[in-house]
């Protein structure tokens, strides 16, 4: 057996022996994946338009989504100062549209939004 990727006899003869109780074959690439366990829900209040708002992401956080509560379109950063006053880089979310991350391995995450209306609530699910 050798290369990628393997020949289709080779795969059968891995998996029977992988369900054989043999060794596994040492060839077939394999990701771990540190799963997502711990859910947080976030809601945050924007009572103005076009004003900064910020919430800061549990440690560990692999995974996330945010949105407006009613939908509304709004913009989102990683870092201050970009989305109240349109200064690049941004990220405009449209009308109905959620925005995720997922498989993310940050040493710490904070999110910045801003609403294009006053009176929004963001929400935010985290998964650490």
């Amino acid at each position: 057996m050798s290369g990628w990727p393997p020949r289709a006899d080779d795969v059968f003869k891995c998996l029977y022996e992988m369900f054989s109780g043999c060794t596994p074959c040492s060839y077939i690439p394999v990701a771990v994946v540190n799963r997502a366990t711990v859910p947080s829900i976030y809601n945050v209040g924007m009572s103005e338009a076009n004003v900064e708002y910020s919430q800061v992401m549990p440690i560990d956080t692999k995974k996330f989504l945010m949105h407006t509560e009613d939908g509304t379109a709004f913009r989102m950063a990683f870092e201050t100062g970009h989305v109240a006053g349109l200064s690049p880089p941004f990220f405009t979310v449209p009308v109905n549209t959620a925005y995720n991350e997922d498989f993310i391995e940050p040493s710490e995450l904070s999110l910045f939004f801003a609403g294009i209306c006053p009176g929004l609530t963001m929400e935010i699910v985290a998964w650490a």
